[in-house]
């Protein structure tokens, strides 16, 4: 892990924002199993389905954010315009443009499109909040709907509340391995 903690120091920003939308549209397209990510319908389990078929395999995602949605010009890829069909792509939108508050509201839209295309392909989804810029509002209510369940959507106000979180998250997924 060292290398890879060694990486990840190295990163540094380019741009200003947050996009948990584009985030939560790429974590699904690769447990989807359709293109780019068609691994899960290459690979077979002891019994010969595909991955994405298999009974024996849950799929999950787990997506967390700080309540803050922030999308700038300066921001790589233009994400906060529509005209890219990269983002036609990812949310099923076409044409026009939006920016300022137009842009948060477009991007907490796509979240709960996302969320909802998610739990019915049966992924579970999990969501974590984080800190005091999502303990409320509209933020907290989109990811809390965007669970799979109640007991699915988690608030940490701390950095210490967030490990918790994140084990109790854990713990759930490993119940359910074993139950199956």
């Amino acid at each position: 892990y060292t290398r890879l903690h060694k990486a990840a120091d190295s990163l540094t920003p380019n741009g200003r924002g947050t996009r948990t939308d584009v985030g939560l549209a790429w974590g699904l397209r690769t447990l989807m199993p359709n293109s780019p990510f068609t691994q899960s319908q290459n690979n077979k389990d002891l019994k010969g389905d595909s991955v994405w078929d298999s009974k024996f395999w849950n799929k999950a995602l787990v997506i967390m954010t700080d309540g803050q949605t922030v999308v700038g010009d300066s921001m790589p890829g233009s994400y906060d315009t529509k005209n890219s069909s990269r983002w036609n792509g990812l949310f099923g939108t076409s044409g026009g443009s939006w920016s300022g508050s137009e842009a948060v509201k477009q991007s907490n839209q796509n979240i709960e499109t996302l969320c909802s295309k998610a739990k019915s392909a049966g992924i579970l989804v999990y969501t974590v909040t984080f800190g005091s810029g999502a303990k409320t509002g509209a933020i907290r209510k989109i990811f809390d709907n965007c669970a799979t369940s109640s007991e699915m959507a988690f608030h940490a106000p701390s950095n210490n509340d967030l490990k918790n979180q994140f084990k109790a998250i854990g713990n759930q997924l490993a119940r359910l391995r074993i139950s199956k």
